[in-house]
């Protein structure tokens, strides 16, 4: 997962609140700034499951 995006508002780090499985292959990040409050969702790959042999 990559880094917690900046809220464009006021520059603060944004928090992750929600992830939702969009497909096999892709997640949707919902992130909520603590200062302001907005909220921002971001579709992202998902981590790639371990594979075990």
């Amino acid at each position: 997962m990559s880094p917690a995006p900046r809220c464009i508002e006021c520059g603060t780090e944004r928090v992750s609140v929600e992830i939702e499985w969009a497909t096999p292959h892709y997640q949707i990040n919902t992130y909520e700034c603590p200062a302001c409050k907005s909220m921002l969702r971001l579709v992202e790959p998902r981590p790639a499951d371990p594979t075990y042999h």
